[in-house]
């Protein structure tokens, strides 16, 4: 029977005692049914606390447990992967580029999930400070072609990837495929018609996903508007920082909900933010919430740029911005029309080119180009 073999940071939690919840896990719960339709096996690996085995959703999960002296970890964890592994059937998905490893004429591909290091630094720093980030940024980007190009093949979450890759490469060494994120869609989807304005921001609270200018934004709307709710949805080292900022105000709501329930969650709002300053592929919050019938605000970082035309399907605003974020979210609570119209473009720009029926499709075309490859 031929195996898939994904080598992953992490899906179930370090003990092994349930599943981990963000948007990796969800692309590897995805990746995995279209595996099981191609009739492989799906083996998952990653490191641990314990040592631990389990099968869920017909996914066999094994952590391994991980001393953190050992100096690297992708090459410790696929060794012992390595063991598992079937040369002439199986195939490697490193789940992400930091786990590629060298594979010695095993048929493997990695996951490339946007680019990582592009997040500013403290505007604070001095001219010191800051050409040590800078060369920090650029090492980065050493070592992340250095890894893609002991691949054969990396398939990308956008194109923002790939046009860097092209742009700084003498030529390229590796085949990039692009199967952008996606969304399933809801066939009842509406755009919400109400006197109260309800704007939803839902992802994982940390701060360079913009968290904190959302919250500075934000805080001006609500006192201007006594009509306008905020949902902040997920929690994060900024949770605690976002509390103690709206503790006084009671229109401002803090829930967590399962992923697979963010569609029927967004179809109570009619206005989402995505403010994220950097590291953001085509983001599954953003798919998710256009997939609602919500309005769109977002940054213009990384792969959002491939989702977004602003002032067609949603409202693009530079990243870091809190004017900017401030006067767009201003803008659609004072022009419902072209709220309701955004997301109706939205809508349809996932059905048509971002659904979970053609992400499938594409990713089983690379899968079969795979196995024949020798």
């Amino acid at each position: 029977m031929k195996v898939a073999h994904i080598i992953c940071d992490r899906y179930f939690s370090e003990d092994g005692t349930s599943i981990t919840i963000g948007g990796m896990q969800s692309y590897f719960t995805r990746l995995a049914e279209v595996l099981l339709e191609e009739g492989f096996r799906v083996n998952l690996y990653h490191i641990a606390n314990v040592d631990f085995e389990v099968c869920h959703n017909n996914i066999h999960i094994k952590g391994y447990k991980y001393n953190k002296k050992i100096k690297y970890a992708p090459k410790y964890l696929y060794k012992l992967v390595s063991k598992n592994i079937n040369q002439s059937n199986d195939i490697v998905i490193f789940g992400s580029e930091a786990w590629i490893v060298k594979t010695k004429g095993i048929k493997s591909i990695a996951i490339q999930h946007g680019i990582p290091w592009d997040i500013p630094c403290h505007y604070e720093y001095g001219e010191l400070k800051y050409w040590l980030y800078y060369c920090y940024k650029a090492f980065k980007a050493f070592i992340n072609i250095k890894r893609v190009n002991l691949l054969d093949q990396i398939v990308c979450v956008d194109y923002n990837y790939v046009n860097w890759y092209r742009a700084l490469v003498a030529y390229p060494k590796t085949r990039l495929h692009v199967i952008p994120n996606f969304s399933e869609i809801l066939a009842d989807s509406y755009f919400r018609k109400d006197e109260n304005i309800q704007i939803i921001f839902a992802r994982r609270l940390w701060q360079y996903r913009g968290t904190r200018i959302f919250a500075y934004a934000v805080q001006r709307i609500l006192e201007e508007y006594p009509n306008v709710y905020v949902t902040i949805a997920g929690d994060g080292p900024d949770e605690g920082w976002l509390k103690r900022y709206f503790e006084s105000n009671d229109r401002v709501s803090f829930v967590c909900y399962e992923s697979n329930l963010s569609l029927e969650f967004h179809k109570n709002m009619q206005i989402a933010v995505v403010p994220t300053i950097g590291s953001e592929g085509t983001s599954l919050a953003l798919l998710e919430a256009m997939a609602a019938k919500c309005a769109v605000i977002c940054s213009n970082v990384g792969g959002l740029t491939n989702i977004i035309i602003d002032g067609y399907n949603g409202m693009m605003i530079p990243n870091n911005d809190i004017e900017s974020l401030y006067n767009a979210i201003k803008y659609l609570i004072e022009n419902l029309q072209v709220c309701e119209l955004f997301a109706e473009r939205g809508y349809e720009t996932v059905e048509s080119a971002f659904s979970l029926s053609t992400w499938k499709m594409k990713w089983k075309s690379v899968i079969n180009t795979i196995s024949r490859d020798a």
